[in-house]
């Protein structure tokens, strides 16, 4: 695990990303033990890189957690104990409500039913972790959902469960830029950072579902897409 490291970090990689497959269910395992994940969080943070995992079931979450990783990506179950040790040790939660709910709703599935449970699941440890203060940085796991979709609809997701408008907002700006520590450039309109700025009609304040549709997009402060609509 620590060579796996050592190989990516020479590659240039400034994130470890791990992949924990197993869904909750009876078994509701992992394909990693807690000392492979410790290992690979000490060798990636002695190298000055961070480390985000995938995780679905409980086991698998509590793992990652009790490792220190830096983010748990979506997280469908984790329990209110390692919520707590979220809190505690600064591990940024990066829920991914639109793409399950995406997928609990696609026609003709075997397994619609198991994916609406997620789907509950993920709705219930979102606003658990909302209660206990974890930070909570907007995921969108694109690709996994059609390229005509729109996982903004997230922001409106997130707002029905008892996040404020801005504290939605900032989730897929300042929280997301902390994560990536690039809060220095990104993340805020402020003086000295890169003016990465979209633009929409009306307050989203007042209607987070005006997220869903942006007007216009600066990148680097340079205008680079115009929606007249």
């Amino acid at each position: 695990m620590r060579a796996a490291v050592d190989r990516i970090v020479n590659e240039g990689s400034d994130w470890v990303k791990l992949y924990d497959a197993v869904m909750p269910g009876p078994e509701n395992g992992t394909h990693y033990s807690e000392e492979e994940i410790s290992a690979i969080v000490d060798e990636a943070h002695r190298k000055g890189i961070k480390v985000a995992m995938h995780t679905i079931a409980l086991e698998g979450s509590h793992r990652a957690i009790a490792s220190g990783v830096d983010s748990v990506e979506h997280g469908v179950d984790i329990s209110d104990a390692d919520l707590k040790l979220m809190k505690d040790r600064g591990i940024t939660f990066v829920p991914t409500l639109f793409v399950i709910s995406y997928v609990a709703t696609l026609p003709g599935r075997d397994d619609k039913a198991k994916w609406v449970d997620f789907s509950k699941r993920s709705f219930d440890t979102f606003e658990r972790a909302l209660k206990a203060k974890v930070k909570i940085a907007f995921g969108t796991d694109a690709g996994a959902a059609d390229w005509t979709s729109n996982p903004a609809q997230q922001f409106q997701m997130m707002v029905s469960h008892g996040m404020t408008p801005m504290e939605a907002i900032q989730s897929a700006t300042l929280e997301g830029a902390r994560l990536l520590g690039m809060d220095k450039q990104i993340g805020s309109v402020e003086v000295g950072k890169l003016a990465d700025i979209v633009a929409v009609q009306g307050d989203p304040l007042a209607d987070v579902s005006r997220l869903e549709h942006v007007m216009f997009v600066m990148k680097d402060g340079q205008p680079i897409a115009f929606n007249h609509q």
